[in-house]
């Protein structure tokens, strides 16, 4: 019989009727009264059912699915401003929402709390100083090599006040403070590395630090810290070290890099950083070997001052006033000169014009070869050949500096 029924148009016509007619009479059941409506969709009332209306809460209402309710919709969350005291180099890093912390290329340094510049990026920087201060490196590892009395100063017996005033007397410390000045440095340090990891990076490092304009007293230090992926046997080396800022007592931290002794003519070197990016200065040690390549380092210094230390600036041996701020005439500087302490060696020097002076040995009375020394400032003459220079007095003297090892500063006398 089912067979037959669905065969039947008639039949399957009075079936969708029947269907249509269900539907009809359920759409009639559930559509909402306008009292029942009005039930929904307002503040803290149950959202509206898709059949009863759409949307299911009132204008300016959201639904709240959590609680069933309609209510005000929030107000949108304000675009925070990235703070000014956060995110900078040396600088905390900045809070969240704030992403990233820190700004640009810098990395937050998690140990410090701070923002710095990456290991990368310190590596490379010290690379550029420590190129740019190539010569004074170079200077200072000869320096180095002959200031073997200096160690033993610093780690001999007696006061920290009478070992400063010891060393500031030393030839090759007196040339390496001259050296710092001339660079432009506040401070010069000399210690002696305790740590098997290269220049200041050391495990620790003790000696003193010294004022380039002899204005403070010589003052202790030690500092502490590491180098990454460097054992170069700095451990009982004499470290030089040359400062941005002055040898007054302080505590400061600072990061850097260390270079290879192939790298910079034979010393090894570093150059360091304040975490705000600004310099701090480079130390040198005299090493063997070190064909390693740079790594990222840190430290921590403390600077304590000494009780009886003094500043002692060069002392000029022999007679004469200041050097007159306009030079001497050519016939007020002409004749012969010996060295203070040693009158039986004879020279002589002349004048050839404003800008060039001549100075000869003298054998039996007569002159051996006469050495050219260009002005280079007011009363300052410099040899052609290398770095001794002659100084004009006002009376006529000369003062001679030497760049022979003891580094020898004398008047010479006319005679």
């Amino acid at each position: 019989m089912i067979s037959n029924f669905t065969r039947s148009p008639i039949s399957q016509r009075c079936v969708a009727t029947a269907i249509l007619a269900v539907i009809a009479a359920g759409i009639v059941t559930i559509v909402a009264s306008p009292a029942e409506a009005a039930r929904c969709g307002g503040a803290n009332q149950r959202p509206c059912k898709i059949w009863e209306r759409v949307p299911s809460c009132d204008r300016g209402l959201v639904e709240d699915f959590a609680r069933g309710i309609c209510k005000k919709k929030p107000a949108p969350k304000p675009i925070i401003k990235r703070p000014n005291n956060c995110g900078a180099a040396g600088q905390k890093p900045c809070p969240l929402p704030h992403i990233p912390s820190c700004n640009g290329r810098l990395v937050e340094d998690f140990a410090k709390g701070v923002c710095r510049s990456s290991n990368a990026d310190i590596v490379n920087m010290a690379k550029d100083t420590l190129a740019q201060s190539g010569s004074l490196i170079k200077e200072t590892g000869l320096a180095l090599a002959r200031c073997t009395g200096a160690k033993g100063i610093i780690e001999g017996g007696g006061s920290r006040a009478d070992k400063a005033n010891q060393l500031q007397r030393q030839p090759c410390v007196r040339e390496m403070i001259e050296g710092a000045r001339r660079a432009g440095y506040k401070s010069y340090s000399l210690g002696v590395g305790g740590g098997a990891s290269f220049g200041i990076g050391g495990d620790v490092e003790t000696g003193f630090v010294f004022d380039t304009a002899y204005k403070n007293p010589p003052a202790f230090y030690a500092s502490y810290g590491y180098s990454l992926g460097i054992q170069a046997g700095v451990g009982g080396n004499l470290v030089a070290g040359y400062g941005t800022s002055p040898n007054t007592p302080s505590k400061s931290q600072g990061h850097g890099a260390s270079i290879g002794a192939a790298a910079v003519g034979g010393s090894g070197a570093s150059a360091w950083f304040n975490y705000d990016g600004s310099p701090d200065g480079i130390s040198v040690v005299a090493t063997v070997g070190g064909e390693f390549s740079a790594a990222y380092g840190r430290n921590e210094t403390h600077v304590i001052a000494i009780p009886g230390a003094r500043a002692e600036a060069p002392v000029e041996t022999g007679p004469g006033p200041l050097p007159s701020p306009n030079p001497p005439s050519a016939a007020m500087i002409s004749g012969n000169y010996y060295f203070v302490g040693n009158p039986q060696a004879v020279n002589g020097f002349r004048m050839v014009n404003s800008n060039l002076l001549q100075a000869t040995n003298l054998r039996n009375g007569r002159p051996v070869k006469w050495h050219d020394y260009v002005r280079v400032s007011n009363t300052t003459f410099r040899a052609r050949s290398g770095s001794p220079t002659y100084q004009l007095m006002s009376n006529g003297d000369l003062l001679w500096k030497s760049n022979r090892s003891d580094n020898k500063r004398v008047v010479l006398r006319r005679k």
